[in-house]
């Protein structure tokens, strides 16, 4: 699906009874999606959004369902641009029951919103959350990207929200992965994001466990299901925290070009018998990142 053919300005259902309830921001490569579940008078807005973006969000809600509807608000983490919204929603909610959902070094954060709407810790839950027809299971994915971070799992429908994991950074705005290419706009975001490779790996190992139809980040695009293995088995290689190779460049395009060939120099040094051909392969990288002419030793 493309732009051309989805409408933002209305919701888009991805799943059964899941709807994209997020905002197109033009020109914005960090685009934050919000996702609603639609069960009734128990009903679930997923990392509710920022208030650049919270009316858009609430005029697609009320197309589907009464805001008076949604009992539970899940926030994966603390950032504002999927908590920003909290201060006019609690202003906004009456019903006595509604609650925050979220790990307890979220809530540790959220508590200083100063809110009236009841904060309850997942932990506490068993980290289970039953809906009745849908089941909810919380999948704790420490440091991806902060220590109480955690993913949402709809085993009815096989829908994996993935808060920061499987986000990527795009030119546009396509609402559904189209083809392969994309991962590289998931390589950039989890090279600057993520801290190190078996931290990631930690968590894929979970969601290798599931059996997941598809994936909805906080960020990017919506992974199809014929996309995420592949995804999966690119990104348990990926070397991360690019920052860990500067102190002070912030050119997150170069820190991957450089990410890429540390990570290929050495593989070259395991398999090239001879060293002129490192010190090629070596000249060859360099210069996509600096104005090299020759290396010599």
């Amino acid at each position: 699906m493309t732009k051309s053919i989805i409408d933002f300005n209305n919701a888009v259902e991805i799943a059964k009874d899941i709807w994209w309830v997020g905002h197109y921001l033009a020109d914005d490569p960090f685009q934050c999606h919000v996702y609603l579940i639609k069960n009734g008078t128990n009903s679930v807005l997923i990392d509710p959004g920022s208030r650049l973006t919270f009316y858009s969000t609430l005029e697609k809600i009320e197309s589907i369902i009464p805001f008076g509807d949604i009992k539970y608000f899940i926030c994966h983490h603390q950032d504002p641009d999927i908590t920003g919204a909290l201060m006019t929603i609690d202003q906004m909610v009456t019903r006595p029951d509604s609650v925050i959902l979220s790990h307890w070094r979220t809530i540790a954060l959220l508590k200083h919103y100063d809110l009236k709407l009841p904060l309850k810790c997942i932990e506490e839950m068993g980290w289970k959350l039953d809906l009745g027809e849908k089941k909810l299971n919380f999948i704790f994915t420490p440091y991806l990207h902060f220590a109480g971070a955690f993913t949402t799992y709809d085993e009815s429908t096989g829908t994996l929200f993935s808060s920061d994991i499987f986000g990527g950074f795009t030119e546009g705005f396509n609402l559904y992965v189209k083809d392969d290419k994309y991962f590289e706009s998931i390589k950039l975001f989890h090279e600057h994001y993520m801290p190190s490779r078996e931290i990631l790996r930690h968590s894929l190992n979970k969601f290798q466990k599931l059996d997941i139809k598809l994936i909805a980040p906080q960020h990017g695009s919506v992974i199809p299901e014929q996309f995420i293995k592949g995804i999966i088995t690119q990104l348990e290689d990926l070397e991360c925290g690019i920052f860990l190779n500067t102190d002070d460049d912030t050119d997150i395009f170069r820190l991957s070009k450089l990410n890429r060939l540390i990570s290929g120099f050495f593989k070259n040094i395991l398999s090239k018998l001879e060293f002129k051909e490192i010190v090629k392969y070596l000249e060859k990288e360099i210069s996509t990142i600096f104005p090299v002419q020759s290396i010599d030793f």
